[in-house]
């Protein structure tokens, strides 16, 4: 697959504020971006058509009337900052590209689960499928091959697995495993082995009380969550220990209360999902999703939280595609989405490159009959790349958008299970453009009135 910029597609991107002469430049196609004002817009612009420092200068001063001596210093100023803070003149002809490779694995050991929650995504079983712990090590061993540094076991119900043990205790002498879990089954003997093995563990806790969570998940099964919690803590597990709730109309209104409990718990942190209706929500008369403006509101309520110092729990609320500068992990390439990354496996073998993805048009491959690292490097995940790392400037809406190359389009996988497409934003666009709007005017303000006293402040800036 090729894509074919334009010289349109290659200009500088700006979103100005109505009380500044300042405005955020950014980047054609990295998620860099600067404060600047409209001199230092100038020079950079400048720059990026290759005229010399000198030349520039020499323009500078005649423009200007000022000293030459004066319009050196201050494009070679310029040039000094967009230089340290990686905003890239030197490559304005197309985005990166994501690179397949093998870096993490997400394993469904089991379809078998002791509970049958309405909305699960995979549909547990009571009856026998599981991967065996062979296969298991055999898929660890080709991650660790491969430079990988970390798996994510689920189910169905992990726990339930004959050889849970062995395969954790296995994958965690190389790498960082993270156990998805309903919590029901973690006795003191396994927080003990969990504690010891350094295993993050995630619990599903869909209500504040046992009235709720029960409603969902069946009787009983809150307070052995809140045995489990207990024991995790208590054995030494508790920083390593994270809460996951997925938001339906069933809890809708106790998000807060579930907060407060993580709070007083002293929980670290705090997930929380948008209801897929997938798998056994879909058409499930207990599996009810927020309406998409109810979604919406909620998101405003986490952001506001979280802007609050004092909040001791860490609150993720579903939403990708909302930050501001890109995380140290993802720099080599500029994507911050995994998919390329890791690899999804089912219980039957087959693979996947996102958990959002497992449908038959995304199928990769099966381990039965294809190594990992041929699929990999298959053309099938290198074209699933390709559209990773271009659909934002494919996608209409996009094109115009400042912020496309921050948001990147937003999550594709929540596209594909809102609009049935990968080339189509998720339905948090409007949501993040306001969201992002308010940030850059917060940093434009700041900037102006100089409060902002150093680029790490501000992610990157020109004053």
């Amino acid at each position: 697959m090729k894509s074919h910029f334009s010289q349109a597609d290659r200009t500088f991107l700006h979103y100005c504020s109505n009380n500044t002469d300042l405005q955020v430049l950014f980047h054609p196609f990295h998620s860099s971006w600067v404060i600047a004002n409209p001199t230092a817009t100038q020079i950079i612009k400048q720059i990026a058509a290759h005229k010399t420092i000198e030349q520039i200068a020499q323009g500078l001063a005649k423009d200007y009337e000022i000293d030459r001596h004066q319009a050196l210093h201050d494009v070679q100023s310029v040039k000094q900052t967009i230089d340290k803070n990686l905003f890239d003149l030197n490559d304005l002809f197309a985005p990166k590209q994501r690179t397949p490779e093998l870096k993490s694995l997400f394993i469904h050991i089991t379809r078998r689960c002791n509970l049958h929650c309405p909305h699960c995504y995979i549909a547990s079983t009571d009856h026998m499928r599981d991967l065996s712990v062979s296969t298991i090590h055999h898929l660890i061993e080709t991650l660790i091959s491969q430079g990988g540094t970390g798996v994510t076991i689920s189910g169905g119900e992990p726990l339930i697995h004959p050889d849970i043990k062995c395969i954790l205790s296995h994958a965690a002498e190389k790498l960082t495993v993270r156990l998805l879990t309903n919590g029901t089954m973690i006795d003191k003997h396994m927080a003990a082995f969990l504690a010891d093995q350094g295993i993050y563990v995630q619990i599903s806790l869909d209500g504040s009380s046992a009235r709720i969570h029960d409603a969902i998940r069946g009787d009983g099964a809150f307070d052995r969550v809140m045995d489990a919690i207990h024991l995790l803590q208590e054995q030494g597990a508790g920083d390593r220990l994270n809460l996951c709730t997925t938001l339906m109309q069933q809890n809708a209104d106790d998000w807060r209360n579930i907060i407060h409990f993580a709070e007083k718990t002293q929980i670290p942190l705090l997930r929380f999902l948008h209801l897929r209706t997938v798998g056994r929500a879909y058409n499930h008369p207990k599996a009810y999703p927020l309406k998409d403006f109810e979604y919406e509101q909620f998101i405003a309520h986490i952001n506001q939280i979280q802007q609050n110092s004092k909040q001791s729990v860490e609150l993720t609320c579903g939403m990708s595609g909302l930050l501001l500068k890109m995380p140290d992990t993802f720099k080599s390439d500029d994507i911050w989405c995994p998919v390329g990354r890791m690899m999804v496996i089912d219980t039957n073998g087959n693979v996947y490159p996102c958990v959002l993805m497992m449908r038959d048009a995304y199928y990769l491959g099966n381990i039965f009959q294809t190594s990992l690292i041929e699929m990999i490097q298959s053309r099938q995940m290198h074209d699933i790349c390709h559209i990773l790392s271009h659909r934002r400037f494919m996608i209409q809406k996009c094109q115009e958008c400042a912020f496309r190359n921050l948001c990147q389009a937003g999550c594709m996988g929540q596209a594909l299970d809102h609009c049935n497409s990968l080339m189509e934003t998720d339905l948090f666009c409007k949501y993040r453009q306001k969201a992002y709007a308010t940030a850059f005017d917060r940093l434009l303000y700041l900037d102006e009135t100089g409060q902002i006293a150093s680029s790490k402040q501000s992610g990157t800036e020109i004053e």
